[in-house]
């Protein structure tokens, strides 16, 4: 994947878009603080060869696609830590870099409440191909940053739709973890 340091370190929408053909952006890779961020569906974008997947524009704009405002708030988190940041700079829609190769929503055919006609009846060397252009890139990128950091916490930034499945979310805010707690 190409890398992209915007001046100044900072990532932005604006930036973003200046990168939008890569899988992996990385800002920040020599950040010194050992905390190392990822925004996996930092964008939207979907490069014309894939015809939007056949999902309108709304749909491409929504919550569906990616994670609206967690790009900035990931860049933000990255210029007050002095972290580094890796993001993604294709629609989750495409290849979901939160999820590996084998499930099942990596190259999901109905996201939500929506068709994912491009993603329906995909080939074994379509899915392959679409792992080797942005899952192996981003996730190689974000393994470089960890290496060469020396990282000591790893965390990723989403956003949150208030509204899932046509049903309303009790809680604006979430903080995922795994065993170990301390962090969170």
């Amino acid at each position: 994947g190409k890398r992209f340091v915007p001046t100044g370190g900072r990532m932005t929408p604006k930036t973003m878009s200046d990168a939008r053909f890569s899988p992996a952006i990385v800002s920040r890779d020599s950040g010194a603080s050992g905390i190392v961020l990822v925004c996996e569906h930092a964008s939207n974008h979907m490069p014309a060869r894939y015809d939007n997947l056949g999902v309108s524009d709304s749909v491409l704009q929504s919550h569906v696609a990616w994670d609206p405002g967690a790009l900035g708030v990931a860049a933000r988190l990255s210029d007050l830590l002095d972290a580094p940041l890796v993001a993604g700079g294709m629609s989750r829609l495409i290849y979901d870099c939160n999820r590996p190769p084998e499930a099942v929503g990596a190259m999901p055919a109905r996201s939500e409440i929506h068709d994912v006609p491009g993603n329906a009846a995909l080939t074994d060397d379509e899915k392959a191909a679409r792992v080797a252009d942005i899952y192996e890139p981003f996730n190689a990128a974000v393994t470089e940053i960890l290496t060469q950091s020396k990282a000591t916490a790893l965390i990723t930034i989403h956003s949150f739709t208030p509204v899932y499945h046509g049903q309303p979310r009790s809680l604006e805010l979430g903080v995922l973890h795994d065993q170990d707690t301390r962090l969170a």
